[in-house]
Parts: structure tokens; C-alpha cells; sequence
């Protein structure tokens, strides 16, 4: 059952007076699904006010609310996470500049249910939706920072280097200890591997006893100390920002701030290896407890504040413990120093949304500096939502059991949890601790890698069996002929599939997916698209139809492979059509993913087997890819920077080669001195070699022996996907991959006959085991070598003296 947070209104009662019921008789509802892609931001006071693992700003959500809903309607989000569908329906009524309202929608504050599992979500959402009076808000935080000045005077007050006069602690500047394996020293890492002026940080470094050069991870660590102190002058310096090595009076006060106990409550709840994000280096960083993961100066202070706002009004209350938990996380031990490569020897650096990660150099931010920009935040936002009003109300419960009436909802928008892309209960763990109000794990949607069922973890069947509940339960509360929005992103197929299977087999019934970019990307999907994570950048939009309950079955694809090709290839030539960075943006390994997923799903066909990874593999055999982006092989590639042919990525490789053949003809020899000097910066950065740059953009004449800028019919035969399937192939081989004799002969004759590759023919059939192949396939091979050697020969011949480039 749901929970009430924070109301004497129940959800019964909030339906019953809110909700219509639904009568077939007279039912009139008709719409078509929203198929328009939205993109949108996430710089809004709305979005700043309080941080999450993960949100869809409310200006993507308004254009759903008003194409499926009209005014004063009942909407449900069952996950509601901070609550954006509730603050969506109250931007109902003005919805923000640049968001354009669907054709025939009304404006008008819709009315909200918002629901989730996690007490600090519906903390979260309760003070999004439930705007207070700003002035009476202003003047008790004024009136707690005045009882609070003694308290931080003591614990963040310094002296000025330039004046001698008092000044303010901004931030200090934690480094981890190390014991050297070697010689067992104490290595202090900010001395050791930063160089500050520089904003550089080394992985490797030097042991300042015995000179050993190793890496952090080879040495013990066994103690974490302050080393620098940023300060502003409080007298006529200036600048006023400043900064020193820590001093003796600021270390005798962070001894003493250890030594005493803290007078006020403060968290101590245990955290360990129960936990899905604990991992070893927290146990080696000495976090055992919550009060752990801040250093004791900011837990007394943090304790200090939130000691007061118990003592605040009850109607300002709530507001200011959303200010706490707005920026308790940030001036944690999460937040990792980081150097801002834009200004040398600036700092910048947050923690990394999604963690429980503890770097071992730490930015301690002032607590009075950091609350009142986190309360400003707070006013901006309410302040700037001025009548705007809905009624909405908020229960913590799990998504398989709403306390909800069947066939009373109008619509449905939802942000599931994404499999195990983010674990919420760990994530929120330090709300929920000054909460006092835990998350229940055993009813949580993930779908656990680290902890075992044994330990309490979640497989993938666990995963897809509570989200079938929920999906279930969505059907049961949602008024027949009506919509479900479900917002959704992940890689991994067997996630993808519990998902369609959860919502087909409620009932529901897939009539399109759009697109929904949220511009900025989590630090997981930028990790996606620099190919280091499968992770989608883009989330997809799966608008659900509640139908009858008749069985509707996902057909298999006979052949993924060809299937998936064939979309690809679709895309990659309509992409062709519209150039430009927009169309560019949608040719990395994820955002392909992404459109072929929703063409699969669209077509009613099976997505199993369909990850990041195959995408990359197919891609791989068949096209081209410059600069992070496919393309077909027959594609020509421009650099847009100008006239300018300096090389600082394959872009501009192309466009050298490019303005060198334009003039003639060149041998390969010829361009390998002039590449190498074009080169020479961005050096193996550009992730591929001369041979391999001319091969895929380039003509090869093999009676001349040399390279030219192809016709339109030779860009034609360039693109044919045998020439370039053996192509990729005969790479491979080249570098080690393992090949069948007549594999390998079949690849000798096409880097000879089609490529005229002598060199790469000779290499092959050093690879060759001519016993494994029948006489006449192994006289075959004696001669093509023998003729390919020679020609090998005359190649080297022509080069510089120092050999081929790379």
C-alpha cells in the first residue's frame, strides 16, 4: 500500500476527489500518440534546485501532458523519482518559453499522483510540488545563518596571508597518504603526482624516500590529510580569493573538531558490503558509517543546521530541509577535486551523479558558502513559479501496489528505473540517513552486478518480475483507451526485452517510440559515447495504448543480422541527406542503437541479441568510422573548418589528403614524408594509419601504383559491402586474428587482385599453412607470392629510407 508523505490526505481520498469515473457509455476519448522527438536542457531553476541520479526536466513531460490530457485530468507517476510530472502539470497552465503546445491541446493545471519507493525521492518531489510563502522562508533561513555565525566563525574562519586580518575558509583541499611498498615512506599524493599551476595530475609518480616510480594502486593507503586552504579575505585585499599551505592553526583546529563530540544528532547508520556500491576502497578510506563519507568539520556543521531547521515553523520546515539535502552531498568527501583544463591551476569538480565514489583528492567545501548558494537556488525556484499551482499529491510505495482505484486515471508518465544503471537506494543512502527513512531494497527495481542473490542482490528475472507488477499495476488504475509514457535507456537487450515483455503482457499495447534528448549527458553516457560504457545517450519514449487484454505476441527476427544492416544502412543514407552537426550527432555507435531499437519495436519485432556492442561489430564490417561517427563506405568526408588543412583529426587527414591529390596522382611512398609532417601533433591519437586513411577514401590505380581522388562510379564500387567485408577482414588477419587456410588464400587474392595490396598479400601467406590446402590452391598461393614479393620489393624501394609510417 501507498504511504501518504507529508499530508493528512490519503491517494484514495486524493482520487475521490480529483479523479472522474470512467464510463463507457459516454466516453468520448480519442488521441493520436505523440510523435514529436523533444529535446530540452537542463539549466532551469527547476532543474538546479535540488540534485538527482537522474530526471526528465518537466519541459520535456508538458507537451505529453497537454496532447494526452486536459485540464483539471488525473495523472500518475509511479516512479516519480523528484517529481517532474508533478511540476509538469502545474507548468500546464504557462508552460515555459520555448515549449510549443501540440495542435487542439488546452491549457490548464493538471492534477498529479506522484509515487515512489524512495523516501528522499518523495521528499524531494513533496517540496517541488508544495510551493511555500518565499518571505517567510527567507526571513527564518536569515534568522537560522544568524544562530549558526558563532559555529561557523569557529570552524571556517582563517587568516589572510596579504593583511593578517580574519578571512573565510572556501574550501580544503584533502589528499590521500601512502605507505611505498618499497621502502614503506609516507607518500603524500598532492605532493607527489600535482602539479597545480599546471591542473595536472601524474598516474605514475615518484616516492620522495627511495625515488620508485609506480602507480597509487601499487602502494598502501593509510591516511587522508588537509594540504591546502582556498580563503577570502574579509579586509581590502585584493584579489580576495586566496589561497595557502595548510597552517598550523588551521590543522590544530580540524584536531580539536575530531576530538570533540558533536553535541547535536547526526547520522550513523552502518555502511558496508550489504550495500550494491560499497566497495573496498571505502573500507581502505575508513567509511564504515554515513557520518563517514563527511569530514568531521562539515558533519558538525551539517548537524548544527539541520538541529535548527527541527526547531523552524512547520510551514517553512520542509523547504529548508530540501535546502539541507540540496547541497549536503556537494560538500562531502564525494566531491573530488578536479582541475578546470580551461583555466590553468583552477579547480572545478563535483561528485560523480550516480556513486558513492571517494576520490583521493578531496574538495572539503565550506558549509556557509555552499548553503547559501543552495538556498538561493531554492528561492529562484519558488520564486519563479509565482501562482502557478496544481494539485498534486505524493505517496512512497512501491509501483506494484498503488493505493489507487481501478480505471481512474487519465494518464500515465513514467522514468523507470533502468535496470542496473543506477542503484537509487545506495545513491540516496545520505538523504534517506538524515532522513531516518530507508529506502525498502527488497522491493527496489535494479538488477544487482556486485551483490549476489545470496548476499541480497537482484538478477535479471528479479528485475523483470517486479517491473511486470508495476506495469500490471499501471493497467489496472489507467482508464481504458488511454495512454502510458514510459521513459526509458539502456544497452543491454535482456533489460530492453523485460520491459516489452512487463507492458505487453499487462496489456498494453506499443504504438510508437520518440525520441526525448536531454541535452546534457550523465557521466555515464558521456562515457557511452566516447565508447567506453554501453550506455545510450539518447532516452527513448514508449507511448503505451491500454487495450483488451488479448495476447499480442513480439515476433522474432529470422535474421538480426540483415535485418539490423539493412535499418542501418536506411539511416546512414537519410542521414546523408540532412548534413550538418545535428545530423553528424546521430551517427555515433549509441544514438544508432537507438534508432534501430525503435524501428524494431515499432515493427513489433524482437529486440534479443541487440546491444551496443553488435551495433559497433556490424558497423565495423560494413562502413566506416571517422571521428567517433559511421558512415557508409562510400561516403565522401569534408572538413568544415575552413581552408586550413592542418591535421588534428581524421576529418582533416582526409581533407589534407584530399588537397594533395587533387593536384596528381601520388605513389604511397611519395605522401608518407608529407603525412608524417602533417601528422606529427596529433601523432596515434588519430587512430589510424596512412594505408588504412587512403584505403577508405581514397582510389588506388594498381598498374601506376598510385593513389588518386576517386570518380563517382569508383566511390560507387568503394561502398561495395564485399570489397569492404573482405577489407576489414584482411585487417584483422594482418593483426593476429586467427583465419582458416583457405580463408587466408581467399584474402591473399583480394589484397592482390582488388587491392593491389602487395605487401598485405606477402603477409598473409606468411600466415599460411600450405599443407592445410589442397595442390592446386597451394601452387596458386606459391605463385601470387612470388609475384607479390617482387612488387613488395619495388615498394620499399620507393618509400622514405626510415620505412612506412606506422
Amino acid at each position: 500500500m501507498t504511504r501518504p508523505y507529508r499530508t493528512d490526505i490519503t491517494v484514495e481520498e486524493f482520487v475521490r476527489r480529483h479523479g472522474t469515473p470512467y464510463d463507457p457509455a459516454t466516453d468520448k476519448y480519442h488521441r493520436e500518440p505523440f510523435a514529436r522527438e523533444t529535446k530540452v536542457g537542463k539549466n532551469s531553476a527547476i532543474y538546479n534546485a535540488h540534485s538527482y541520479h537522474t530526471k526528465v526536466p518537466p519541459e520535456g513531460i508538458v507537451p505529453y501532458l497537454l496532447h494526452y490530457t486536459s485540464p483539471g485530468e488525473l495523472v500518475l507517476d509511479p516512479f516519480c523519482g523528484t517529481g517532474m510530472t508533478g511540476v509538469a502539470a502545474m507548468l500546464c497552465a504557462q508552460p515555459p518559453h520555448g515549449i510549443e503546445a501540440p495542435p487542439g491541446s488546452r491549457l490548464g493545471a493538471r492534477a498529479a499522483i506522484l509515487n515512489d519507493l524512495s523516501p528522499a525521492a518523495c521528499h524531494i518531489a513533496y517540496n517541488y510540488t508544495h510551493p511555500v510563502d518565499v518571505r517567510a522562508l527567507k526571513a527564518e533561513f536569515e534568522k537560522i545563518m544568524g544562530s549558526l555565525q558563532g559555529e561557523f566563525d569557529r570552524l571556517y574562519g582563517t587568516t589572510c596571508d596579504g593583511c593578517g586580518g580574519p578571512a573565510t575558509i572556501q574550501y580544503t583541499i584533502w589528499s590521500d597518504v601512502f605507505e611505498c611498498f618499497r621502502c614503506g615512506g609516507k607518500i603524500v599524493l598532492w605532493d607527489a603526482a600535482v602539479n597545480p599551476e599546471k591542473g595536472e595530475v601524474k598516474d605514475q609518480f615518484d616516492c620522495p624516500h627511495c625515488g620508485i616510480t609506480a602507480k597509487k594502486t601499487k602502494h598502501k593507503l593509510v591516511d587522508n590529510v588537509p594540504v591546502v586552504t582556498n580563503y577570502e579575505c574579509a579586509g581590502a585585499c585584493r584579489p580576495k580569493r586566496r589561497e595557502h599551505r595548510i597552517v598550523e592553526s588551521e590543522s590544530q583546529l580540524l584536531g580539536q573538531v575530531d576530538a570533540e563530540p558533536i553535541p547535536w544528532w547526526h547520522p550513523t547508520d552502518p555502511f558496508g558490503s550489504d550495500r550494491e556500491m560499497w566497495r573496498g576502497g571505502h573500507r581502505d578510506a575508513g567509511i564504515v558509517s554515513v557520518s563517514d563519507f563527511w569530514t568531521r568539520r562539515n558533519l558538525r556543521a551539517l548537524a548544527a543546521l539541520w538541529d535548527q531547521i527541527q526547531r523552524a515553523p512547520e510551514d517553512v520546515r520542509p523547504a529548508l530541509l530540501w535546502t539541507h539535502t540540496a547541497f549536503s552531498t556537494t560538500v562531502s568527501r564525494l566531491r573530488k577535486l578536479a582541475f578546470d583544463y580551461r583555466r590553468a591551476g583552477s579547480v572545478a569538480g563535483g561528485p560523480t551523479r550516480g556513486t558513492l565514489y571517494v576520490s583521493s583528492l578531496v574538495r572539503e567545501v565550506a558549509i556557509p558558502p555552499a548553503l547559501r548558494r543552495a538556498f538561493n537556488d531554492v528561492l529562484d525556484y519558488y520564486g519563479g513559479l509565482g501562482s502557478l499551482h496544481a494539485d498534486v499529491v505524493v505517496g512512497n510505495g512501491s509501483a506494484d501496489s498503488l493505493s489507487v482505484g481501478a480505471e481512474s486515471v487519465d494518464y500515465i508518465f513514467t522514468d523507470p528505473p533502468f535496470g542496473s544503471n543506477i542503484f537509487y537506494a545506495d545513491c540516496s543512502l545520505l538523504w534517506e540517513a538524515w532522513l531516518q527513512d530507508f529506502t525498502d531494497r527488497g522491493r527496489e527495481a535494479v538488477w544487482n552486478k556486485s551483490l549476489k542473490p545470496e548476499g541480497g542482490g537482484k538478477t535479471l528475472d528479479d528485475y523483470a518480475g517486479i517491473m511486470a507488477g508495476a506495469f500490471r499495476e499501471m493497467y489496472r488504475v489507467l482508464k481504458p483507451g488511454r495512454w502510458t509514457s514510459v521513459v526509458f535507456s539502456n544497452s543491454d537487450d535482456g533489460v530492453w526485452q523485460a520491459i516489452r515483455d512487463g507492458a505487453t503482457d499487462a496489456g498494453f499495447s506499443l504504438e510508437n517510440t520518440v525520441a526525448l534528448d536531454k541535452t546534457q549527458r550523465s557521466f555515464k553516457q558521456i562515457k557511452g559515447e566516447k565508447g567506453e560504457e554501453d550506455v545510450v545517450g539518447t532516452d527513448i519514449v514508449m507511448n503505451l495504448r491500454k487495450r483488451s487484454r488479448a495476447s499480442v505476441a513480439v515476433s522474432t527476427v529470422p535474421d538480426l543480422e540483415d535485418r539490423v544492416l539493412a535499418i542501418l544502412r536506411e539511416r546512414l543514407a537519410d542521414l546523408n541527406t540532412r548534413p550538418g552537426a545535428a545530423s553528424e550527432a546521430q551517427r555515433t555507435t549509441s544514438e544508432l542503437y537507438s534508432h534501430v531499437l525503435r524501428v524494431l519495436m515499432e515493427a513489433g519485432l524482437s529486440n534479443r541479441g541487440l546491444t551496443m556492442p553488435f551495433i559497433e561489430d556490424l558497423c565495423a564490417t560494413v562502413f566506416k568510422k571517422v571521428a567517433g561517427c559511421w558512415h557508409l563506405a562510400s561516403d565522401e568526408i569534408r572538413y568544415e573548418a575552413g581552408l586550413s588543412f592542418e591535421v588534428v583529426d581524421e576529418r582533416s587527414a582526409i581533407d589534407f589528403l584530399r588537397s594533395k591529390l587533387s593536384v596528381r596522382s601520388m605513389s604511397f611512398g611519395e605522401l608518407v614524408p608529407e603525412w608524417r609532417a602533417a601528422t606529427l601533433k596529433v601523432g596515434h591519437a588519430l587512430g589510424k594509419d596512412l594505408h588504412q586513411v587512403l584505403e577508405e577514401n581514397f582510389w588506388h590505380e594498381a598498374d601506376t601504383n598510385r593513389w588518386r581522388i576517386p570518380t563517382t562510379d569508383e566511390r560507387a564500387r568503394m561502398g561495395d559491402e564485399r570489397t569492404v567485408r573482405l577489407r576489414r577482414r584482411l585487417r584483422r588477419v594482418i593483426d593476429g586474428e586467427a583465419a582458416s587456410a583457405p580463408d587466408l588464400l581467399e584474402l591473399m587474392v583480394f589484397a592482390w587482385t582488388d587491392l593491389a595490396d602487395a605487401r598485405a598479400a606477402v603477409t598473409v601467406f606468411g600466415r599460411l599453412d600450405l599443407t592445410a590446402l589442397p595442390g592446386d590452391d597451394a601452387k596458386k598461393a606459391r605463385r601470387l607470392y612470388q609475384v607479390a614479393r617482387a612488387r613488395a620489393a619495388e615498394e620499399e624501394q620507393e618509400e622514405a629510407p626510415d620505412g612506412r609510417l606506422l
